[in-house]
């Protein structure tokens, strides 16, 4: 996590570098604006991703867009700069993880502005992902507690 006077850029993982220089760079001249990273627009890509990963995530993306409304191409992949009044002002529903989950999501229900850059994925120099069928049933239930409450808390506060 990088942290400037106005802005907060998460990046989880070295190995999935792509411009952060230009992510922090357009988030100071749109200070309003979430700067996030896709792996789906021109000149991004999935590297060498597997096929049956790339589909599960194309049908989530999907399906986050249509229950969201978003226009972003790429909801699941957490690289962003965010203004950190953002941060400041947000009650988070859950921790740890699911935090950025919830600053990938979030900010798309409050209505915030996004401008996406394209980024690419590397593939691994060693090791494979630990990352397995319980993690993405945990990240799908995840994403549904996070929508659900969001929705639960604005209709208690219309009341």
């Amino acid at each position: 996590m990088f942290l400037q006077k106005k802005v907060c850029c998460f990046v989880r993982n070295a190995k999935l570098l792509y411009d952060i220089r230009k992510m922090i760079d357009l988030a100071k001249e749109n200070g309003d604006r979430i700067i996030t990273a896709s792996r789906r627009l021109p000149m991004g890509s999935f590297g060498n991703y597997p096929k049956i990963k790339y589909v599960l995530n194309r049908l989530f993306n999907l399906s986050a867009r249509l229950l969201l409304g978003s226009r972003q191409t790429d909801l699941s992949f957490p690289y962003q700069c965010i203004p950190t009044r953002y941060i400041q002002q947000h009650d988070f529903i859950k921790s740890c993880d699911a935090v950025m989950l919830e600053l990938c999501f979030l900010p798309v229900l409050d209505g915030y502005d996004f401008c996406e850059i394209p980024s690419r994925l590397y593939d691994r120099k060693s090791g494979r992902s630990s990352s397995g069928f319980r993690y993405y049933l945990r990240y799908l239930h995840t994403y549904l507690c996070i929508v659900l409450t969001y929705y639960k808390n604005k209709r208690m506060k219309l009341k």
